[in-house]
């Protein structure tokens, strides 16, 4: 009983711990998002001047159109390749800015998953479960966002985990019934 609780102690810790870094990770998230959002809507608003230096650029040869193969989609190479140079690259910076969001969001569920263990005498409790699901069914769809192949193994992952979870809940509420 007494390695037992032993054991739940450390949990706790590491789970306290894991509170203090993922909020803040979800702080430096959120804030990095909206920097980044707001770098994308000023970008966007200065286009002018910005498609100007670009077109410069290009024409003293100094940037070359192979030199920016970090843009992804049609729509966006088309932009681009119109000379709208600003929007193309706010968009992008949007979009990172949103991503970092979603980091953010699935930050904020492991929390929960932590300061629930931090709180419970065990880790295996339906709230638990409940948070994991979140976050598990989160990372996956940023996984696959960026790799169709890796998402589905990780999501195999933690299915499988997910199950251990489920059953490690099972176990604890027939011990609890058993006391």
């Amino acid at each position: 009983m007494k390695e037992e609780k032993t054991i739940i102690e450390k949990i706790q810790k590491t789970s306290n711990t894991g509170v203090i870094v993922t909020n803040i990770a979800k702080i430096f998230c959120i804030a990095m998002s909206v920097i980044t959002i707001l770098a994308g809507i000023i970008m966007v608003g200065a286009s002018n001047q910005i498609n100007r230096i670009f077109e410069e650029l290009i024409a003293a040869g100094e940037l070359q159109m192979n030199d920016l193969d970090f843009l992804e989609g049609t729509l966006m190479r088309n932009l681009f390749e119109q000379g709208d140079f600003a929007t193309t690259i706010g968009a992008e910076i949007i979009a990172m800015g949103a991503m970092l969001i979603c980091t953010a969001v699935l930050i904020h569920f492991v929390g929960k998953v932590f300061k629930e263990m931090r709180e419970s005498y065990s880790p295996f409790q339906t709230s638990v479960i409940k948070n994991l699901k979140v976050v598990f069914v989160l990372a996956t769809l940023l996984i696959v966002s960026s790799s169709l192949g890796i998402g589905i193994i990780v999501a195999i992952a933690f299915w499988c985990v997910l199950h251990i979870f489920e059953y490690g809940c099972e176990l604890q509420k027939q011990s609890d019934e058993t006391l």
